[in-house]
């Protein structure tokens, strides 16, 4: 089910929440990084 985001301080705990799966995390971790290389080759 999903709950419905009311403010960017819900967000900041929805987040804080789902990061404490590690399945999610590792994902996430995954992501940032690959998004902060795209961002440096871009600003290259």
């Amino acid at each position: 089910m999903i709950n419905k985001i009311k403010k960017a301080t819900d967000f900041q705990k929805y987040l804080k929440k789902q990061l404490e799966d590690k399945k999610i995390k590792k994902h996430y971790d995954e992501y940032d990084k690959q998004l902060k290389l795209k961002i440096n080759i871009l600003n290259s």
